[in-house]
């Protein structure tokens, strides 16, 4: 068996997959994304499958040939602001934790972003109470740019979120 994380690009034939694996994250770790769970989960196969195949691009970390890790960097549309690029939905499942999957997924969606054409700075929001997160982003030269108290609130509890950007010009 293959016990590397190994990181491919998802298209539409891997929307049961992702929309399984990006559910699962939503129900294990609410404060840590902005979508919840009851609003993914009355999306279709198909509608995944269409957001695959949609002008983001979205990676996915795999072991063992099975999905336990995804992120999705998107791209600003507009003329002032295609310069600068979003990492969004980053997970690593529990079991795949500690085997260097956030980091493959982060180094994936990074070079993604050094080879699209005008990318100067890459952008993202992260759970200021998620430790692993946030030392991950460091250890790859992101910085702190602003805190956002109070962003989520779920069932009562408010969570500050931390924006981070990475200079890549």
């Amino acid at each position: 068996m293959d016990t590397e994380i190994s990181v491919k690009p998802l298209r539409g034939e891997d929307a049961e997959v992702f929309r399984a694996l990006r559910l699962r994250s939503l129900q294990e770790h609410p404060e840590a994304f902005g979508a919840s769970y009851e609003e993914e989960v009355t999306r279709s196969v198909e509608d995944f499958a269409e957001m695959l195949n949609g002008s983001n691009a979205f990676f996915g970390a795999f072991l063992d040939g099975v999905m336990v890790g995804m992120v999705n960097v998107a791209r600003h549309p507009r003329t002032k602001t295609v310069h600068r690029a979003h990492i969004n939905g980053m997970y690593v499942a529990p079991e795949a934790r500690g085997k260097q999957g956030g980091k493959a997924l982060l180094d994936t969606a990074l070079a993604f972003c050094r080879a699209s054409e005008g990318v100067e700075h890459v952008v993202l929001a992260v759970t200021a109470t998620n430790v692993a997160a946030r030392s991950l982003y460091r250890k790859a030269g992101f910085m702190t740019w602003g805190m956002d108290p109070n962003y989520l609130k779920i069932d009562g509890t408010y969570y500050d979120i931390e924006w981070m950007v990475l200079n890549i010009i």
